[in-house]
């Protein structure tokens, strides 16, 4: 049986996506009533606590979100993260949506071979990474047109050697199909 308090700490490791009731009942082995009552146990703690977030459900799915009254120190920080250098983690996962992007968290995973959901989080704060829809449930992302505009292109096609990785790519894919 899941805990409120394995609830929260699942939506608090989701991020703002969240998870899907359907997915948390799966994963829990139980039905989705039960996460319901749950969830509305979690939101009545956290409203009347001393959380600095909120539990909210959107089109079936549940999140914990920071409340407004943080926003202040919230925009602090993200100046102070803003400040601080790209990655290595973060110049791969661009180069891996610039050159074969959009894509999920899966893809980009699967090229670096390590999580890739730390930076994915720093970049989307700094508005060098935007999501654009899904795919088969998961996030789809992209570069942002501020990561092209700062590295003087106007479309991923004007990147160094982008015609030739999309031929290897290509190549790749068709002899692991």
């Amino acid at each position: 049986m899941l805990t409120i308090d394995e609830l929260e700490s699942l939506l608090f490791v989701a991020g703002e996506d969240g998870v899907s009731i359907a997915t948390i009942a799966d994963v829990a082995g139980i039905s989705e009533q039960v996460v319901q009552k749950l969830s509305t146990e979690l939101q009545s703690i956290c409203e009347s606590s001393s959380r600095p977030y909120i539990l909210v459900t959107t089109k079936g799915s549940l999140s914990l979100i920071t409340k407004s009254k943080y926003s202040d120190v919230i925009a602090r920080v993200r100046v102070q993260i803003d400040k601080q250098p790209l990655t290595k983690s973060h110049v791969e996962v661009l180069s891996v949506l610039l050159y074969n992007g959009p894509t999920t968290k899966t893809n980009i995973d699967a090229y670096r071979g390590v999580n890739s959901g730390q930076a994915l989080r720093s970049l989307a704060l700094r508005g060098m990474v935007e999501k654009v829809g899904t795919s088969h449930g998961s996030t789809v992302f992209q570069a942002s047109q501020d990561v092209l505009h700062m590295l003087g292109v106007t479309s991923n096609e004007d990147l160094p050697q982008y015609k030739r990785l999309q031929e290897l790519l290509r190549t790749v894919d068709s002899k692991t199909e």
